[in-house]
């Protein structure tokens, strides 16, 4: 009886634990391997699996160099340090199936193997499927679905920074830092120093878009205080230093790197110290400290992989000491060296030296090459060199239509085009930073376009934008101008909005036309304040303002432009339709005297020799 009921025990055990081991079986080879093997082609497509395990040196940038071009620079936006944790759609569609076919694996298993030991992976691939679609608050979901089930689970730290990532990205910064604190704690408590190096560059890079350098540096100084792993440690104290040379505080910076070599470095922390230490003095100007560091890289064969850094670096020495045979030599190196960011980093920064000269052609040539590689700097090379090819093509384009206009002196659309031209040319300085530049252009553009042509009220309100604050007499008079002349414009209706313009009574137009004409006279724009009074009394003569605008305009005419013959036929049309009024009749004398002098000069003239 005793054998039967043992017999019996051993039987149930064995059946659950066959059902136990056939679940899983049927997970895994069904379902879940697949599921795993789609999610790791994605993200090789993403090229993410290198960039986690770090085998090669980092590029490290200034950020006053340049390198910065573009990104945001306030805190109501997306920090660019987050855009770059989001998956562009061009590389998202060719891989968009496989993600489909991770959440849709993942839900089957969760339906149908719910207890399996699968499980908590499955919840995060799909989360993580979720966040490479954009798809934030699904996969928040799963992130708070796998922490609640699996608090201490083998994914659990990384479903905490994972969820961190979503509210920063969702700019839920008081959710996501307080994540990220949740995150760090987990992940010492399972000792996952992947996740923590992770999290503490999240929080560095945060706090420097806050421009709080003290706290970025302070995660990583009191992991370094707590951790017993000294090889972790000199990562993290290289971080501290990476941190300090991209505010370009070198000589801090320096300091960080040197105190890397009191712990245990990997062979490529031990190369990055020594790298950045040198590239730390190049930066200060002091090559006689760099130069040794760098041939000791060179001639160590345990660096021989990572070579193309330091000829990088040693481009950046020979130009900062304006040793032009050496560079061209490094730079013809470096161009038998395909793929380096490294060397990239390092045409930038030759085509920043020759962006500040203003010598656009040789910048052009080198910001080229800067685009061609994923660096540090693609970002801002490709937006320089985007600008810059605008400023040449459409000065090309400009010329070309010069030509044509000599030809063709009558063609407003040759000078609609041109103008456009020159918009196009000033909206480029503007996104490059050049105000001057910017108003020049935007000027030519308003000058050069026909007053009828509605473009003109784009051009005009360019340079208003610039005026604003250095001529705001001027601004305003051409918002007046915009007002009455563009009123149906988009910009014609943003300047009646700010200046207060009513809509309903024509009077209140023709007020408007006579006061934004005579502020015209008064800052010395004749040339407006002509067209203002012409218009309006060409186009409202029953207005009292009608007669008081001629006398304006044959005023400017005779007092401030010296053509007389102008100013005889504008006081003429003012006898003509308005005799009885009292503008008339303040130049009728003076116009009859001079009509008589003329008359009596063509007489004289008259008589032969």
């Amino acid at each position: 009886m005793k054998n039967r009921l043992l017999f019996i025990a051993i039987a149930t055990l064995a059946s659950f634990g066959g059902c136990k081991f056939y679940d899983n079986s049927t997970t895994l080879f069904n379902t879940y391997y697949n599921q795993k093997r789609l999610m790791t082609e994605t993200e090789d497509e993403f090229s993410f699996t290198e960039e986690k395990r770090r085998v090669k040196p980092r590029v490290l940038v200034p950020l006053d160099s340049g390198a910065s071009f573009g990104q945001v620079a306030n805190t109501n936006q997306l920090p660019p340090y987050l855009k770059d944790q989001m998956i562009d759609q061009s590389k998202l569609q060719p891989v968009a199936i496989k993600l489909d076919s991770v959440l849709i694996k993942g839900s089957k298993i969760i339906k149908l193997h719910p207890k399996s030991n699968y499980i908590e992976s499955t919840i995060f691939l799909m989360a993580k499927a979720y966040f490479y679609r954009s798809e934030w608050l699904p996969a928040e979901v799963k992130c708070s679905e796998l922490i609640d089930k699996y608090p201490l689970g083998e994914y659990s730290p990384d479903a905490h920074l994972l969820q961190a990532k979503c509210y920063l990205i969702e700019r839920k910064y008081a959710l996501g830092k307080n994540m990220l604190s949740r995150t760090v704690d987990v992940a010492w408590q399972m000792k996952r120093y992947d996740v923590l190096s992770e999290a503490f560059q999240l929080m560095a890079e945060q706090a420097l878009f806050e421009e709080n350098v003290e706290e970025a540096l302070r995660p990583y100084r009191q992991a370094i205080a707590q951790c017993d792993d000294d090889e972790i440690r000199a990562k993290w104290q290289i971080e501290i230093g990476s941190i300090l040379y991209r505010i370009s505080q070198f000589e801090k910076a320096e300091r960080e790197f040197a105190a890397a070599s009191e712990y245990s470095p990997d062979l490529l922390s031990e190369f990055e110290a020594a790298l950045f230490r040198a590239s730390c003095y190049n930066q200060m100007g002091k090559f006689e400290l760099a130069e040794p560091i760098l041939s000791e890289l060179e001639h160590n064969q345990n660096y021989k992989d990572w070579s193309q850094n330091v000829l990088a670096e040693r481009m950046r020495m020979y130009r900062l000491q304006k040793k032009e045979k050496e560079l061209t030599q490094a730079e013809q190196d470096g161009e038998k060296i395909p793929g380096s960011p490294a060397l990239t980093s390092m045409y930038f920064e030759r085509a920043m030296e020759f962006y500040q000269q203003n010598d656009y052609t040789k910048a052009r040539v080198y910001l080229a090459k800067a685009t061609a590689v994923k660096s540090p700097v693609q970002a801002a090379a490709t937006s320089y060199f985007s600008l810059l090819n605008t400023i040449e093509d459409r000065l090309s384009k400009a010329g070309k239509l010069s030509e044509q206009i000599v030809k063709f002196p009558e063609s407003d659309s040759l000078k609609i085009e041109w103008s456009s031209a020159m918009f196009d040319v000033g909206r480029a300085h503007e996104k490059l930073g050049h105000p001057d530049s910017t108003l020049k252009y935007f000027q030519a553009a308003m000058d050069s376009c026909p007053d009828k042509n509605k473009e003109k009220a784009r051009f005009t309100y360019g340079v208003v934008r610039m005026l604003t604050v250095a001529q705001p007499e001027v601004a305003d008079s051409l918002m007046e101008i915009l007002a009455l002349n563009f009123s149906t414009t988009e910009y014609g209706k943003e300047a009646r909005k700010k200046l207060g313009f009513t809509e309903a009574v024509v009077i209140d137009t023709v007020a408007d036309l006579f006061h934004s004409g005579s502020k015209f006279r008064s800052i010395g724009d004749y040339e407006n304040a002509i067209k203002q009074f012409l218009k309006l009394a060409d186009k409202y003569r029953t207005s009292v303002y009608a007669p008081r605008s001629l006398y304006n305009v044959g005023w400017i005419y005779e007092r401030k432009l010296l053509v007389k013959d102008s100013a005889i036929f504008y006081y003429k049309l003012l006898m003509e339709r308005y005799s009885s009024s009292i503008y008339a009749k303040d130049i009728s004398p003076s116009l009859a005297f001079y009509s008589a002098y003329q008359v009596s000069k063509v007489n004289i003239d008259s008589i032969p020799p």
